[in-house]
């Protein structure tokens, strides 16, 4: 009896430890995967910031082409009183001239008046009709600026409501990412790693993921900065990268990830029997306006400014490297001459 009672209790402690293993392992998951969906919802934020921003630009623009309106009009309406004033003395004096008068053709002096008074009257009516059309124009501008400035105050109102509203969900996104118990650098490496993935060019995807060790840095003196930044072969991660937006996550590791190719291969023989360092010491030069560029079309997808020089061998490599990441589309000269050297290395020559 008491070794069936042994039997029991051994049996109740090995399904207890399971039970608890398997609790843990799945918290542990569930808690990656809550990770993972704090920072969808914060791309989601980010491009919702993203389309505010855009309809405020689009707001200062009608505001901007508004305000001389006002102006406009009040300039418009001076010189109709000014006009219709010019009209009233003329007609008076077309009137008292004119009005009534009999012209006989036997009369040279009558009939100089009666071409004067011709005149006059073919003016006073063109002027008149000028004059009516330009008020009905004035005002009808005049009714669309009113209509036009409701309107953008009630679109300036409905904007400011939803950025209030969007402020209120990323402070409570905030909130929730400060409460998050999960492993940060666990989860870094996890988006840094989806977002390899998931560059267009799989050959580079693949060698970025087997070549270039991902280091998380805790060190207070490192954060906030942007990051990652190339370190060797390494890229190196602080707790930064889970704030960054999704294109600064995607341009930002493709370009980092060029200048670690660079450091790794710059060795490397090419089939000309050059290494890769001295063919690009001649290409980077050529292509050098080309390369800038290429810079600023990755500060304006990232909308953050780099200050990385096109100019340096590393940092231009790896902004040409973006683009093949990205598989961007431009620059063809230059890129058709850059692939007839970088496509051999990416396609299975790794130095590990």
């Amino acid at each position: 009896m008491k070794k069936n009672i042994g039997i029991f209790w051994t049996a109740a402690i090995f399904i207890s430890f399971c039970f608890t293993n398997s609790s843990l392992a799945q918290n542990a998951v569930s808690t990656e995967d809550s990770g993972v969906e704090l920072i969808k919802e914060k791309d989601e934020l980010d491009i919702e910031l993203k389309n505010l921003n855009r309809i405020e630009v689009a707001l200062g623009k009608r505001l901007n082409k508004l305000k001389t309106e006002p102006k406009a009009i009040s300039q418009e309406y001076a010189a109709l009183k000014a006009g219709f004033s010019e009209y009233a003395q003329r007609k008076t004096g077309y009137d008292s001239k004119c009005a009534g008068q009999t012209f006989h053709a036997d009369n040279p002096a009558e009939m100089q008046i009666e071409g004067e008074c011709r005149g006059e009257k073919s003016w006073l009516e063109s002027n008149y009709r000028s004059l009516t059309e330009r008020k009905r124009n004035n005002e009808k501008r005049d009714e669309d600026y009113k209509k036009n400035f409701a309107q953008l105050k009630l679109d300036s109102e409905t904007w400011q409501a939803k950025m209030d509203a969007w402020k209120e969900k990323m402070a409570a996104w905030q909130a929730k990412m400060a409460a998050w118990k999960g492993n940060k650098s666990a989860l870094i490496t996890k988006i840094a790693q989806d977002t390899i993935r998931a560059f267009k060019n799989q050959e580079i995807s693949a060698w970025v993921l087997k070549n270039v060790y991902l280091e998380i840095r805790t060190d207070p003196g490192q954060q906030g900065q942007l990051c990652p930044w190339a370190s060797g072969s390494n890229l190196i991660f602080t707790e930064d990268f889970l704030k960054e937006t999704k294109a600064v996550r995607d341009n930002l590791i493709a370009f980092e990830a060029g200048k670690v190719f660079f450091t790794i291969m710059k060795d490397e023989l090419l089939k000309d029997g050059r290494t890769l360092e001295a063919w690009f010491s001649e290409y980077s030069p050529k292509y050098n306006s080309v390369i800038e560029k290429m810079k600023e079309n990755m500060q304006e997808a990232m909308n953050q400014k780099i200050f990385d020089p096109a100019g340096e061998w590393p940092s231009a490599f790896g902004y040409i490297f973006r683009t093949q990441a990205l598989q961007l589309k431009g620059w063809n000269q230059a890129i058709r001459e850059f692939r007839t050297q970088f496509d051999p290395l990416i396609k299975g020559n790794s130095p590990r």
